[in-house]
Order: C-alpha cells, then structure tokens, then sequence
C-alpha cells in the first residue's frame, strides 16, 4: 500500500509542514472522507460516454483554464473527481467501499512507521481501490485523450499513471505557476507558460513527452489592462487556504490606520468562502470564485499575496505586487517571483511602509516573459488559438 506514495502524494519531497504525528485535524478529515464516502451511496454515478476527450476539472481554477478547449470541441466532457454532482461535469467517486477502505487504513495506521502518511492518512484513505476503479473505467470509456490542468493532485496522479499504461494520450496545461516540488512532466505533451516553467520542471527530472512553450491562458489578455495613470489608491490583498486569517486582520487594520489608501479589496481564493474579519468603510471583500482575476486586477493599484501566481498576473496586468507571509509555517519564495524581480518582499508592517513610501518598480519586461512567453508574443487570445492549433494535430495522428 506505501510503495504508491511517493508517486501519488508528490509534496511529500516538500519541506515537512506537517505536524510529525497523528493530530486531531487529521482524525477530522479522514472522517471527513468516510461521511462523504456514506453520502455517496445516495448518489448515482455517472455514465461517461465512449470516444471522448477528457477535460479533467476538478476546481474552478481547472476549469477556468480549459474552458476553452471545453467550448471549441463538442465532443469533449469535463470530468472531476468527487464534491457535488453538476449537470455540466461528469463525477467519478471515490470507490464505495468505505468500511473496506477503513479497515485498511486502520491497518496501515498500527503497522506504519511513516510519520507523513500518518498525519495524512486521509490522503490514504480517499485512494485506496481507486487505481482498479480508475483502470475499469478507461477501458469502458476508451478516451481518446485527456487533458488535465494540474499535475500534482493525488487522483490526477492516479488517472495520469493508469493513462500511460493504456496508452491513452494525455496533454497537460498548467492552471497556475509551478515549483520545484511538484512531480518531473509525465504528460505526452506539456503546454508550459514560459522557459522558467520549462527549466524549473527540467530540474526535477527529465521530461517523458513533449515540451511546448505556449503561454499562459490566464494572463493571455491581462498585458491589454496596463494601467498608465490611476483615480484613486487602490490595496488588493489576495488570500489562499494556507494564510493565516488573525495576522491577515490584524494587518489590514494597522494598513487602514495608515491612512495610505482609498480603498482595500480582499479577495479569497475561489475554496475559500468569503470571511468579513474586519468591517471597515474603505473595505470591500471579494471572491475568486465569483469575480474574474482580469476584474479584479482593474480594480486594484498594489498587491500583498503570499506564495500565489496572482504575482505574475499582477506584474503582468501593471499591479505592484508586494509579497508577505500570513503564516508561522510557509516556504520562502515559493514560485521563484522575488528572486526573479516579479514581486518584492516585505517582512514586516515596517518594511511594508517602507516599500509603500517609495515607488514600487515595475519589473521589466524580460523577466515577466521569461515566465509568461504571451507576454511579448500574443496579440487578443492569441494563446488559447495557438494551444488549439496543436491539440488539432495530436488528434489528427491519434
């Protein structure tokens, strides 16, 4: 049952975040997992019809960075893994034997040594049956390709390695920026932002498919938002699952005692719901998952992210961006933005003053496209047009 991790569970190579041990939060979702497994024995599955080609959705930022491909081709399905059913996605369950799956988790629990899989042991239990499962449905289903948008989610890894074995084609187009943690590219085809992608996956291991340099579908159009003059002294602050909410507010109310802008914007990541932790005349909250990252980044003069790609597309789009921690526990420069000049980094109210009091340089152009190649070589949607082009070909010689 353990010689699987390392592949499916890729951040376990991360630097260890985790609490050593089995802790109360790890006990809550792995009975998490068993209720939602109960639940679903309530719930039909999906038929997923033959000869299609996969679009695999499994969030709204998967899907956002598909949507395309799902409107060009009508023979196309998105398809995700678990939540709620919808009439637009096919969902495969995880398997249904959820007290054989305990049983077995349990066991993995008294015989194991392994502290990571322990304190992730609901990580265990979603997977288990799931590789046989997985295999049973591509042989009824026959895709004729698949294309996922992330490449790192443990039921992603699963379908991505049953695929190679049935040599199902699969194209891979990152939904976000990468790391050197994530897993080396496995993917026939990889449609990769920039040559910083391209040389941050080479690093981790050699390449099995082919590597095209495309550019990123999120930021394609953000360059035409450049904003060259400004009517009021916007602040965006853009939070994800792993911040901290209590430093966040108490460093909103330090910024709105500054007096230093009209108004402030806090956007939640799109699974996250929207918290008001503070209430405050000049501020707004707003949500990933109901407001485009183009609107929200038209709306807004400077950034403060943590480890996030909004980075890029607010350097893109002509937003300073500044980086600062929300959080005891976090890795230092994670997508590599403030070592290559896309973000500043704050660590402190102090330095954020500091940086706020002085004009924030915008970074130049070549390291902006040395991450994002449509940067300096798109016109309007010229990325999503130049990604279709070649998913036409691979079709052609399928």
């Amino acid at each position: 049952m353990n010689n699987n991790f390392d592949y499916f569970y890729t951040y376990r190579k991360a630097p260890q975040l985790y609490y050593k041990k089995l802790s109360l939060k790890s006990i809550i979702l792995l009975f998490k997992s068993i209720l939602k497994d109960f639940l679903n024995l309530f719930q039909q599955e999906d038929v997923i019809e033959k000869n299609k080609i996969w679009i695999i959705s499994n969030t709204l930022n998967n899907r956002n960075s598909t949507e395309f491909i799902t409107n060009y081709y009508s023979d196309s399905i998105s398809v995700k893994f678990g939540g709620k059913k919808s009439f637009q996605i096919k969902t495969i369950f995880p398997h249904r034997n959820f007290i054989g799956k305990f049983i077995k988790t349990v066991v993995f629990f008294i015989t194991s040594n392994d502290d990571w899989s322990i304190h992730n042991i609901h990580y265990l239990y979603d997977t288990i049956y799931m590789e046989k499962k997985i295999e049973n449905l591509l042989l009824s289903s026959l895709p004729k390709l698949i294309i996922f948008s992330n490449d790192h989610y443990y039921y992603n890894r699963i379908l991505l390695k049953k695929a190679r074995e049935k040599n199902i084609t699969t194209i891979y187009i990152p939904h976000a920026s990468v790391s050197g943690y994530f897993p080396k590219l496995e993917f026939d085809y990889s449609f990769l932002y920039g040559k910083q992608m391209e040389d941050t996956y080479l690093k981790v291991g050699e390449s099995l498919g082919q590597i095209d340099i495309t550019g990123s579908i999120r930021s394609q159009n953000l360059k035409f938002l450049k904003k060259e003059s400004y009517s009021e002294r916007t602040l965006g602050i853009a939070i994800n699952p792993m911040d901290n909410i209590k430093d966040i507010r108490n460093l909103v109310a330090e910024i709105v005692n500054m007096k230093s802008f009209q108004k402030i914007i806090i956007r939640f990541h799109p699974r996250m719901k929207i918290n008001k932790f503070l209430i405050d005349p000049i501020i707004e909250y707003s949500s990933a998952s109901e407001s485009s990252i183009n609107i929200y980044l038209s709306q807004i003069n400077i950034l403060i992210a943590g480890n996030s790609g909004i980075h890029l597309e607010a350097a893109i789009s002509g937003t300073k961006s500044i980086t600062m921690y929300f959080s005891d526990q976090f890795i230092y420069d994670y997508y590599g933005f403030i070592e290559n000049k896309i973000s500043q980094y704050s660590s402190s109210l102090i330095a954020l003053a500091n940086i706020l009091n002085k004009d924030i340089v915008y970074p130049k152009e070549e390291y902006l496209s040395y991450y994002d190649y449509s940067v300096t070589n798109s016109e309007l949607n010229e990325t999503s047009f130049r990604i279709l082009e070649k998913i036409n070909l691979i079709l052609k010689n399928i």
